[in-house]
């Protein structure tokens, strides 16, 4: 990911304000260049917190605006029918505005561009006719003679980061003054935009056209952006004056996964439900969930990480120009019934992968009183089933068995658990066959045991050890000779059967008991993770990039560590719970209950960020516990502990 140049004046009313030069306000027209800077290539990095914002990144919390609010009066934003937006605004603002600018050329609109980049549709429709083709635009599919398309055609400039686009600013605040609206010398737009609770719905969704000519410079180069009060100036967050972490930005979703991953964007999706790589000739149906709207770790990132639909101020579409050398971009392309997507929708635009789905049957997912595990799958799958693992020259002493059975069908194959280590302090009844085997698939027995694993990482960097749980599979479990997981080029993995995905949402998190051996406790307290893995993080899912082996988009997943370990830095983990509610610190020889509530669980915004900010306890694919060798000291991590009794808790 990259911070970027001209961009850090192209967030809603940023930039060196001129009377009336609204478009620079909105999408930019700086002139001062600033160097890009490249995050660090490999799979999980630290912050680098020198370059997270600018010297001047605290808001002028003199310069709150005055905003109207108000819930969206409907699903239609725009259906281009008339000479201004559909949308109506709250009963405290006015009317929306379109606006069209370029660094370079702009023919289409076919209007003055001073007018299209000022005061633009408030002064003059900026529609064009609609494009040929649209699938169903006959009379009777209500598409009548003469619709209207907001189109854009022209170029780019040639240099780094220039750009041209249309932007939609859903309501404003009050009364647009001829000429267009203004930032005042406090860095507040005059009037401000108005602020629309879409969080009723699930996303936005329209109709895109490319010209044959420009359809791929398109797909390469288009952003689809949102913006909301926390990128707004005057809404008390963003900082006007700056360049960096804290500039009024936007959160944005690409076509491109080069471009979403440059630019820390979200993704695009069809009708099918497919991830949107590329855009084909004339029309096609875009969808874009909410989450899709990730922002830029080093241009407005430190504002949010996704949009906030509770206070969307503006829409924009944008092709740049990212390369160093040009040439200029063409760009010829239109949008039609542009629209908030009901979340009725939603499963269709995340479907990437046939995957059962179910809601958890209840809290235990595994006391270890049988040979495999106790929750109980969906209807539609199979049984999950444990394996245990360790990359690269690392190695595992317990469980014993064929390493190729132990990591792919595990205990769906043999049993991998231990006898349970001695001083347990918890109530067994809780835990035992007979008080929580009735709905359960373990088939339990008498005998305590613990999920464990000991042994010790490759000394590489980044070359991990650990056991993981698969919650159940979408149908007929792997076999001995496998294999169960597929790994990606991400590094981020699936299953064969896929994993099934289990709504835990009615809980707040899961627990379990944590036995860490004298021997490699403190070793274990800078490395230990738990990592959950979900629908966005799955290659297939329809969201995250199997291919990509950096930035933002790659497969990962979601973490919580020891407080202040090495690789809860390097990881960006949210903070495991001991028995008392407190943060981890370190671990404990011999027993010790742990808690790790859903807000725990965070993904690295430098290497799967893009995809999720936390884990969505609707859609849980794998548990997974971690030994990370993270250190770039070439030394192994040795490892022996055990998990029991892991379950959800309320």
């Amino acid at each position: 990911m990259k911070r970027r140049d001209k961009e850090g004046a192209r967030g809603l009313v940023v930039g060196v304000a001129t009377v009336g030069m609204v478009f620079c306000q909105l999408v930019g027209c700086s002139s001062s260049p600033r160097s890009p800077v490249a995050a660090d290539a490999s799979p999980n990095t630290t912050a680098d917190t020198s370059i997270s914002a600018d010297a001047s990144s605290v808001p002028d919390a003199s310069a709150a605006a005055s905003f109207c609010t108000g819930p969206a009066s409907g699903a239609l934003i725009d259906d281009m029918s008339g000479s201004s937006m559909s949308l109506t605004p709250p009963p405290c603002g006015t009317k929306g505005t379109w606006y069209a600018g370029s660094d370079g050329t702009l023919t289409i609109p076919t209007v003055d561009p001073s007018i299209a980049s000022n005061c633009g549709s408030d002064c003059q429709s900026l529609y064009s006719p609609l494009p040929a083709g649209l699938p169903g635009a006959t009379p009777d599919a209500g598409v009548a003679p003469g619709a209207q398309a907001m189109c854009i055609a022209g170029q780019t400039g040639a240099s780094q980061y220039d750009g041209a686009g249309m932007q939609l600013v859903l309501a404003w605040s009050g009364a647009v003054p001829d000429g267009g609206s203004e930032l005042s010398a406090a860095g507040v737009l005059v009037p401000p935009p108005a602020l629309i609770d879409a969080s009723d719905y699930g996303g936005i969704q329209f109709w895109l056209w490319a010209s044959p000519d420009t359809a791929a410079s398109v797909s390469s180069s288009l952003l689809v952006g949102i913006f909301d009060k926390n990128q707004t100036p005057g809404g008390g967050v963003c900082d006007v004056n700056s360049s960096g972490a804290n500039a009024c930005a936007y959160a944005a979703a690409a076509v491109s996964s080069t471009m979403a991953q440059n630019h820390g964007s979200g993704v695009l999706f069809a009708d099918d439900g497919s991830v949107l790589t590329a855009l084909s000739e004339g029309w096609q149906h875009v969808l874009a969930p909410w989450s899709s709207f990730t922002t830029n770790p080093y241009w407005g990132g430190a504002n949010e990480v996704t949009v906030d639909p509770r206070d969307l101020a503006g829409v924009q579409l944008w092709v740049e120009q990212d390369s160093t050398s040009g040439p200029a971009v063409p760009f010829d392309f239109c949008i039609y019934e542009l629209s908030f997507l009901p979340k009725s929708d939603l499963p269709a635009a995340m479907q990437g992968g046939n995957y059962c789905a179910g809601p958890a049957t209840g809290a235990l997912i595994d006391d270890m009183s049988g040979s495999n595990i106790s929750l109980m799958p969906p209807s539609c799958g199979s049984p999950g089933n444990w394996t245990a693992w360790s990359l690269a020259s690392g190695v595992i002493t317990s469980p014993a068995g064929d390493p190729s059975v132990v990591s792919n069908c595990g205990s769906l194959c043999q049993s991998l658990y231990s006898p349970l280590p001695a001083g347990f302090p918890g109530t067994m009844a809780s835990l035992d066959a007979a008080a929580v085997d009735s709905g359960t698939v373990d088939g339990g027995a008498s005998s305590l045991q613990a999920m464990c694993i000991a042994g010790q990482t490759g000394p590489q960097q980044y070359v991990w050890s650990g056991m993981t749980l698969t919650f159940a599979y979408s149908g007929t479990p792997p076999s001995r000779t496998g294999p169960a997981k597929i790994s990606s080029r991400s590094f981020g993995f699936t299953t064969d059967p896929p994993p099934a995905l289990i709504d835990a949402s009615q809980y707040s998190g899961i627990e379990f008991w944590l036995w860490a051996s004298p021997g490699t406790v403190t070793a274990m307290s800078a490395a230990f993770v738990v990592e959950l893995i979900d629908r966005n993080q799955l290659p297939g899912g329809g969201v995250c990039n199997p291919n990509a082996t950096s930035g933002s988009m790659p497969c990962s997943g979601a973490s919580a560590g020891i407080s202040y370990s090495t690789a809860a830095a390097s990881q960006g983990t949210g903070g495991l719970l001991g028995a008392d509610g407190g943060e981890l610190t370190a671990l404990a020889p011999g027993w010790q209950l742990v808690r790790a509530p859903w807000s725990s669980f965070l993904s690295n915004p430098y290497y799967g960020g893009g995809n999720e900010k936390s884990v969505d306890p609707t859609t849980l694919a794998f548990a997974q516990f971690l030994i990370e060798q993270d250190s770039a000291n070439d030394s192994t991590i040795p490892f022996d502990f055990c998990v029991y009794g892991l379950e959800f808790y309320k």
